[in-house]
């Protein structure tokens, strides 16, 4: 077990990840193969994917490949990711507007998220949430994943926090309703690429002492 700097205990979870299955299985394609995936310079880019410098550079992709959930280290916690950036694959923005990529990403972080907190989450006084949109959109990718997990979990899914700027790096959010009286948190977001908006959930959620755990679906960056 190792204790982060914010008191919240992770155990090391190295063989018990590489066990999980996450139904690697592209709900439109089949199986992700080098075969059948578009060559990773063709296509647009996007700025809050790719750093300063991403006018030069490919959309990031995901190729959902198995065994590449990683622990990352962020200021006071740790963010499990269960999918890393991949030069072949999807590409980000086609995956956000899947209809279909929702119920995937939910099967395999609910898996992931059971592997690490247990089989139960509902007994254990869990709640779930997510960093809030940035802008109004009817259908926000994140957050319908995010239900969907809540529902896989047996646990409810709260919407904690508002946005008061579009900016990704140093966001800042308020409370949009009252801390839950659970004492477990969990904080999805469905893409990671600075961990900028996790941070802002870990600073808005910290001060009230609950035990935050947090999840990621795609780790984009190295």
């Amino acid at each position: 077990m190792d204790a982060g700097t914010d008191g919240l205990i992770i155990p090391d979870i190295s063989d018990i990840l590489d066990s999980v299955d996450y139904r690697l299985q592209d709900p439109d394609t089949g199986p992700v193969s080098e075969q059948h995936a578009e060559n990773f310079t063709d296509h647009k880019k996007r700025k809050a994917w790719g750093g300063s410098a991403s006018q030069h550079r490919p959309e990031p992709r995901c190729d959902f490949a198995p065994n590449r959930n990683t622990i990352t280290a962020m200021p006071g916690f740790r963010v499990i990711s269960v999918w890393k950036k991949s030069p072949m694959g999807k590409r980000l923005s086609q995956i956000k507007d899947s209809e279909d990529m929702p119920h995937f990403f939910a099967d395999a972080v609910a898996s992931m998220i059971r592997s690490v907190i247990g089989d139960n989450p509902a007994a254990g006084g869990w709640v779930l949430t997510v960093p809030p949109p940035r802008r109004h959109k009817e259908r926000n990718f994140a957050t319908v994943t995010a239900i969907e997990i809540a529902g896989l979990l047996g646990i409810r899914f709260v919407s904690l926090a508002k946005a008061h700027k579009l900016g990704r790096v140093n966001a800042e959010y308020t409370l949009a309703h009252p801390v839950p009286d659970e004492p477990n948190i969990i904080i999805f977001d469905d893409i990671v690429t600075t961990g900028s908006t996790l941070c802002s959930m870990h600073r808005l959620l910290k001060p009230f002492g609950k035990n935050l755990a947090f999840f990621a679906g795609i780790k984009n960056h190295s």
